[in-house]
């Protein structure tokens, strides 16, 4: 899929680095984003590394964020499906989300005018971790408002 010298990343980055996780796929501490960083659950960060310690786990990893730059390729025919059937949507993010910006809950409006876009304050990229009360409230509110 890549180049040799596209795949010659730390190791550090599919690991734990002391109390400080750091996501295989981002390079990103767990706890960015977050108004609150000493209210992450150890169990959050040591439950995501077990997965992403699991064997051929960083080959699969390092391939996802490879791909990444192909994505944007795929947007025009995504794009057209949503124009079509114009299905609800709802995109809850955390405000602080240094990894998906908020800008990118914003741009489903673009093609989807009646999509709704909560941003938690106070939240970085795991929101639900971190601020599942406030997502779950979102989500029922949005499903409730659903005919069907």
């Amino acid at each position: 899929m890549s180049r040799p010298s596209q795949r010659s990343r730390p190791e550090s980055v599919y690991s734990a680095s002391g109390s400080s996780f750091v996501s295989s796929a981002s390079a990103v501490p767990i706890h960015d984003g977050e108004a609150h960083p000493d209210r992450v659950l150890p169990e959050i960060y040591l439950i995501e590394q077990a997965f992403l310690d699991r064997l051929g786990n960083a080959e699969i990893q390092l391939d996802l964020f490879l791909d990444y730059r192909h994505n944007a390729e795929a947007y025009s025919s995504v794009h057209t499906y949503f124009k079509q059937p114009q299905p609800p949507l709802l995109a809850v993010w955390g405000a602080g989300d240094e990894l998906f910006v908020p800008a990118g809950a914003e741009a489903f409006n673009e093609v989807l005018p009646d999509a709704k876009h909560v941003m938690i304050d106070g939240a970085g990229h795991f929101a639900l971790e971190n601020h599942s009360d406030e997502v779950i409230k979102h989500v029922r509110e949005f499903l409730g408002g659903l005919s069907g």
